[in-house]
């Protein structure tokens, strides 16, 4: 099965756990679902060794600190979970219906976290824009044909630096397991409520975690799709920053074609003065005016005369407009 080397799918708490075994029941798979149920007591067990600790830090670097060994410390549980959850559940599952199951019953146990996380001011935007981004690459990686896997040689001799790819994979998989999973115990109310500092870290941590991952895969299987895939990952566009009580995220691209949107013309400053000039044509009328910004360079009844005034005073391009008289026509303009 092609998701087995990822696992589990992350964010696996108590609370997710038993909503799973439930929907799994519902789909009348009642054996997996009691088997999920088993797990409950190991994780709860889990969060309390490798989770509660992380945040009884009092400075940000200690809860950086903290974040890093915890995530490393809790690669061996996730391994063994993950075994657990594959042998006796996943495995009877085909690729479809765990991608399909997953994402679609994932989302409806979210979609109250992302109000709690609203209400909390912690990146409820961020938060589904990384799952979304997990299973797109989870979903490219299992469903690729014959991916070839760089890492692992034809013959049966590894090198250390494939072991590397190997290693760097698991690790990046689980650090971004833990930093979802402390969110969601978060949202869940299962942790403390933490600070704006800590919140703006763990999150920050989390999507970095989750765009190294993206990059380890590329780098493991050779595919044209996950080359393709990664500068679209929703996350890597998510800016996120301190701001009151919570941390505000900015979706770059958004606000990029925003600002490009309410950019102003840049004859702005022009049409402006000829709006705030409404006695322009008792002035100036019959005449060639040239503007620059907000001022009034030249005027002359010749074009080419009000032209050479305003190259002379090293305007590239001037703006040239004809004030006709009050009772001709119509402005003519370059």
């Amino acid at each position: 099965m092609a998701t087995a080397p990822v696992g589990i799918p992350p964010g696996l708490t108590p609370h997710t756990l038993g909503i799973l075994a439930d929907t799994l029941e519902q789909d009348h798979f009642p054996e997996q679902a009691e088997a999920l149920r088993q797990l409950l007591p190991f994780v709860e067990a889990v969060v309390a060794r490798c989770f509660v600790p992380l945040f009884k830090q009092s400075t940000e670097n200690d809860f950086l600190g903290s974040l890093n060994k915890l995530s490393a410390d809790y690669g061996p549980y996730r391994l063994l979970l993950n075994i657990q959850i594959f042998s006796q559940v996943l495995s009877r599952l085909t690729n479809e219906n765990l991608l399909d199951f997953y994402e679609h019953k994932f989302f409806d146990i979210l979609s109250p976290l992302l109000m709690t996380a609203r209400e909390m001011e912690m990146g409820p935007e961020l938060i589904s824009a990384m799952i979304r981004d997990y299973i797109k690459i989870i979903k490219v990686f299992a469903t690729a044909p014959q991916p070839t896997v760089a890492a692992v040689p034809q013959n049966s001799r590894l090198t250390v630096q494939q072991c590397t790819k190997i290693f760097n994979f698991i690790h990046a998989v689980t650090r971004f397991d833990y930093g979802l999973t402390a969110i969601l115990l978060v949202l869940e109310r299962s942790l403390p409520t933490v600070d704006r500092m800590n919140k703006w870290a763990l999150l920050s941590a989390c999507k970095g975690a989750l765009l190294d991952f993206g990059e380890v895969v590329s780098r493991i299987f050779v595919q044209e799709h996950m080359q393709s895939t990664l500068p679209h990952l929703e996350s890597a566009h998510i800016n996120i920053t301190i701001a009151g009580t919570g941390i505000r995220t900015t979706n770059m691209i958004t606000a990029r074609r925003r600002e490009h949107r309410d950019q102003p013309s840049s004859r702005a400053a022009e049409m402006n003065w000829l709006a705030t000039h409404k006695d322009v044509a008792d002035q100036y009328g019959g005449q060639w005016i040239v503007l620059e910004k907000d001022e009034l360079v030249a005027n002359d009844t010749e074009y080419q005369k009000a032209r050479e005034t305003a190259t002379q005073r090293g305007i590239k391009r001037p703006f040239i407009i004809f004030i006709p008289r009050k009772d001709t026509g119509a402005f003519m303009g370059i």
